[in-house]
């Protein structure tokens, strides 16, 4: 059976179906938590806040199904997408998006992977409205592509980053509209992989 659920209010969710290609969607009216959504039969994943929304626990799908997670941009200050330590956001070849009407964060732990021809799509400050808008990477955040696919990272202001890796088939493009791309742990270890690679900065 699939999860669909349109203007709910709540604090926390915890989110799962078994079926075949059962779906998960949530549009919730305010913050939220989000314990946990795994579609263990395949399926896609809509998580939807009226900000902010916090990721607690993994998200999971398999095959070409697809991940959005998002953090609407109400004209508040708190418009934020925080993905906690040790969590993981994971396709196995199907699209992830994530979207914050400001900052987008990833701490340390963490794993967003998708493969295949999949996108990985990392948004901070979707509308540029105002002056913030940074995706930041704690710790040993990574970002992985195992395919042929595209990671693209758009932020209103900095890009900090630990690691975003692909294959030599990856197309890698880090855009900060307004300010720079940094590297987090200064200079240890590889930082960014791919076939193709653009980088973008102001400053």
């Amino acid at each position: 059976a699939l999860i669909n659920i349109d203007n709910l209010i709540a604090a926390t969710a915890t989110l799962s179906t078994q079926g075949v290609g059962a779906s998960i969607t949530l549009d919730n009216t305010g913050a939220l938590v989000l314990n946990s959504a795994v579609a263990t039969g395949g399926g896609a994943i809509s998580v939807i806040a009226l900000s902010p929304l916090t990721v607690a626990g993994d998200v999971l799908t398999a095959g070409n199904n697809g991940i959005t997670l998002t953090a609407t941009d109400d004209g508040g200050d708190n418009d934020t997408l925080g993905i906690n330590a040790n969590v993981t956001i994971r396709s196995e070849q199907g699209d992830i998006s994530l979207t914050a009407g400001e900052n987008i964060t990833q701490a340390t732990g963490g794993l967003i992977e998708t493969g295949g021809n999949g996108t990985i799509s990392i948004q901070a400050d979707q509308d540029a409205d105002d002056g913030s808008g940074a995706f930041t990477q704690a710790g040993d955040a990574e970002v992985r592509h195992l395919g042929a696919g595209t990671i693209d990272v758009d932020a209103r202001v900095n890009v900090a980053v630990t690691n975003i890796l692909g294959t030599s088939e990856t197309t890698v493009s880090l855009t900060s509209e307004t300010a720079a791309i940094t590297d987090v742990d200064a200079g240890a270890g590889l930082d960014i992989r791919g076939g193709a690679l653009t980088l973008t900065a102001v400053t």
